[in-house]
């Protein structure tokens, strides 16, 4: 599945920090389509968006995003954290391959989700309008800014596959998760042009 996604961004959300360091977004959703990829979901308004492609044997583009506050968190975080919350990469593979590239792996009959440290994790089957996959946590190492191993945390990803050779992965870190419900659901396909 190849996903690249050019988000305009139109208007804020609200991002605010809680006493335990902890922070929630308000956020207004609006609709990317993409005809040249194939690809069309509701993302947060007001995020900050980077895309990258890199065409390769397989065709890939991240989509990155971050609510505008990101950056003053990840400033006062005593901890290494990502430059983006929210990340999508669309790609050619086949949805097997994909989510073999995104720590899935298949036992028996079911998908599970690989972590730092060995440690596997529980997935869920989801939909989006005309596309199915898999999500589930990841166990992810947690490091202090000056690169000291803290503990274990936890990345949440999914991957979206049209059942021929398109596949979408998706990957939140943090409160960026609260909007990751509405992309994986509102996702489709489109015909590409």
């Amino acid at each position: 599945m190849i996903i690249c996604f050019v988000i305009i961004v139109t208007s804020s959300s609200a991002f605010s920090f809680q006493e335990e360091g902890t922070f929630s977004y308000a956020v207004n959703f609006g609709t990317y389509e993409d005809n040249r990829l194939g690809v069309k979901f509701s993302y947060p308004l007001g995020w900050k968006t980077e895309i990258r492609c890199t065409p390769s044997d397989s065709y890939n583009c991240r989509i990155s995003m971050e609510p505008e506050d990101w950056p003053a968190f990840v400033s006062s975080s005593d901890f290494s954290e990502p430059a983006f919350p929210l990340n999508i990469t669309a790609t050619d593979k086949r949805f097997e391959e994909a989510a073999d590239s995104a720590g899935f792996k298949r036992r028996d009959d079911k998908w599970i989700i690989l972590g730092t440290h060995g440690m596997e994790g529980e997935t869920q089957e989801i939909t989006g309008k005309n596309c199915k996959g898999i999500i589930g946590e990841a166990t992810v190492s947690i490091y202090k800014k000056n690169g000291e191993y803290y503990a274990v945390g936890h990345e949440t990803r999914a991957v979206l596959g049209d059942g021929v050779n398109r596949s979408v992965i998706i990957a939140c870190v943090a409160n960026a998760c609260e909007v990751i419900d509405k992309v994986i659901s509102s996702f489709e396909f489109i015909e590409k042009q």
